[in-house]
């Protein structure tokens, strides 16, 4: 039968977990903070292209933002 571990080692092993979950989160601190960093560059483009027509291909079928505000236009009129 094996003896239970000693204090001393029994802390010695927390230690050295919370050690690593510490090392493991400021990790993680850095990655978030470098991802926020990404978003906040993307958004703004990603409106821009959005804006400019340029997030998917144009559609041949697609009729032109006029007709469809007539369409709306009307649609609105018509409401009782």
């Amino acid at each position: 039968m094996t003896s239970p571990p000693t204090v001393p080692h029994a802390w010695f092993n927390v230690v050295c977990r919370v050690e690593g979950l510490f090392a493991l989160a400021d990790q993680l601190e850095v990655r978030l903070a470098k991802a926020r960093g990404q978003v906040d560059q993307l958004t703004p483009s990603l409106l821009a292209r959005a804006f400019a027509g340029k997030l998917v291909p144009q559609s041949p079928t697609d009729e032109p933002a006029s007709a469809l505000l007539a369409r709306i236009r009307n649609h609105q009129i018509k409401k009782p």
